[in-house]
């Protein structure tokens, strides 16, 4: 730590030198591994992107496609940070039926909401709000993804009702 000299010819510590250093430590400690769900959820603002019966959020720095085919839309959302999201919309969503579904964990809100990792790198989930709305469909590759960053994208999914003028999402 640095010092300066006092008028009476004592050493005392910079005080300033010493206020900058706590703040880098404190910086440092806010951006460590241990702090990175809440620096990806930051990243995701909730419904950014609206789907038929559906809503979810892109950050900075994602890049999104979107294809309209025949009856359906499907999304995909490559993270800034490696990995995939496909986001499919539609009435009829092509599912295996193995492995097993499980109740939803990561995606929440929805009447109708299943989930299941077919692959140890992989998550799907599949869920509507009701048995009239179309489904969405969510298959994420995390390709060495942080899973905080997998978590804080999925909890952005919810269901929206639209109607003539407006389209209006549950949290």
């Amino acid at each position: 730590m640095h010092t300066v000299r006092a008028r009476h010819g004592h050493r005392v510590p910079n005080h300033r030198a010493f206020a900058f250093v706590a703040q880098l430590v404190f910086c440092l400690l806010a951006i460590s591994p241990g702090s990175t769900s809440a620096a990806f959820e930051d990243r995701y603002v909730t419904c950014n992107v609206f789907a038929s019966g559906a809503c979810f959020g892109v950050a900075p720095g994602d890049k999104l496609t979107m294809e309209v085919i025949v009856d359906f839309v499907q999304y995909q959302v490559a993270f800034a940070g490696g990995g995939l999201a496909t986001i499919y919309s539609g009435y009829n969503p092509s599912v295996a039926q193995s492995p097993a579904w499980k109740a939803c964990v990561s995606v929440m809100g929805f009447n109708d909401c299943r989930e299941r990792r077919p692959q140890a790198d992989v998550i799907e989930v599949i869920a509507r709000r009701d048995e009239n709305a179309p489904y969405v469909h969510v298959v994420v590759t995390p390709k060495d993804t942080p899973a905080d960053l997998i978590k804080a994208f999925l909890k952005t999914v919810h269901p929206c009702r639209r109607s003539d003028l407006s389209v209006s999402c549950e949290k």
